[in-house]
């Protein structure tokens, strides 16, 4: 019984890494789009635009900064999907069990959510560059930075409140089970 209970315990951890492999891969398809908008878009722009705006979009924080978190997406994106596609195939392997012990499917997530989150960081920035160097502002782009940071680091700060609550109370609610039966 045990072993029926290993192996479908490796299946589903297989599949589940099957999944994460099939969305990083997605994820770097997209990435691989994008850049393909962007590059052709900022030479279509930086041939058409007068020496100040191209020197202002070349230079621009914003622009460097988002080409930048999009390497870092794309590089996150591949560190995903080349294990996760290695654990989704372990049973091909002489020792699944050994193969699946090497991974750890929360890090993986992770990864493929940095990622994520790196890809519509990199787009939002490219965007403000672009603005920020064509369409000149009565207010300093740096406002918006700060706001968008103070969002980010908001909804970062609630999401490990929440993900710390419920470890906390499952922790809680497993030592009342085991009180509730002693």
């Amino acid at each position: 019984m045990s072993d029926t209970g290993s192996e479908f315990e490796s299946n589903r951890v297989m599949e589940q890494y099957g999944i994460v492999a099939e969305d990083s891969f997605r994820l770097l398809r997209l990435n691989i789009v994008l850049i393909g908008i962007y590059v052709s878009g900022i030479a279509i722009l930086l041939r058409t635009a007068e020496p100040t705006v191209q020197s202002r979009l070349l230079e621009s924080p914003y622009t460097i900064f988002g080409l930048f978190s999009w390497l870092l997406s794309t590089f996150s994106a591949y560190f995903t999907y080349e294990p996760s596609r290695k654990a989704s195939l372990a049973h091909l392997y002489d020792d699944p069990t050994t193969i699946l012990e090497r991974f750890n499917s929360g890090v993986q997530s992770f990864k493929l959510r940095l990622s994520v989150g790196l890809t519509l960081i990199s787009g939002a920035l490219l965007g403000i560059g672009v603005w920020d160097a064509y369409i000149p502002t009565q207010f300093s782009l740096d406002v918006v930075w700060a706001g968008f940071s103070i969002i980010l680091m908001t909804l970062v700060g609630i999401l490990i409140i929440t993900r710390v609550s419920v470890r906390a109370y499952d922790f809680v609610s497993s030592i009342l089970g085991r009180l509730r039966y002693w």
